[in-house]
């Protein structure tokens, strides 16, 4: 996409540059979006009831983040909830067992 838009090098960097800030700021604000209902997940007692939460809130962030940020390519919001997976499980491991 970025390369079929360009006519050039400055044209190629620029358009790389917009797309590279285009996703970051879907990232960033998608990560201010789900802070708090993550962070209030985290703090069930339940495992079981832990794990429903997660498995509430990554539909919702895989279509919030493809209807607002991927819409050409929906390949890219299940990047986005492979890595937040990996990152729960990661991270938040030692708080699941």
């Amino acid at each position: 996409m970025v390369i079929a838009n360009s006519n050039g090098l400055a044209s190629l960097m620029g358009n790389t540059g917009w797309y590279v800030l285009y996703i970051s700021f879907g990232a960033f604000l998608l990560s201010i979006i789900f802070f708090f209902p993550i962070l209030i997940t985290l703090r069930i007692k339940n495992r079981r009831y832990i794990l429903l939460a997660f498995a509430f809130l990554l539909p919702i962030e895989y279509y919030t983040y493809t209807k607002l940020f991927s819409q050409i390519d929906p390949i890219n919001g299940i990047y986005n909830t492979i890595v937040s997976v990996a990152f729960i499980f990661i991270y938040m491991m030692r708080r699941l067992n």
